[in-house]
């Protein structure tokens, strides 16, 4: 059946930070880190969901998207 996350949600915020949000005590922002792929190896590119706490205690983030759930399928 495939992926039931959109490719936005699945690959971390390559696109943007839509499909994530903040739960507790934090911060969504999406990040380039400096990194380096062989040229063989680069499957998408380098955007990341970062997740900066507002102050001490846990922090936590969530996805947005709820895939539905069928009976009957994996």
């Amino acid at each position: 059946p495939g992926n039931t996350l959109s490719f936005n949600a699945e690959s971390g915020g390559e696109l943007d930070t839509s499909a994530w949000e903040a739960e507790s005590n934090c911060t969504v922002a999406r990040s380039v880190p400096v990194s380096s792929w062989a040229y063989n190896f680069y499957s998408a590119g380098g955007h990341i969901i970062t997740l900066t706490a507002a102050g001490a205690g846990d922090a936590s983030a969530v996805c947005v998207e709820r895939p539905p759930v069928v009976e009957g399928q994996e």
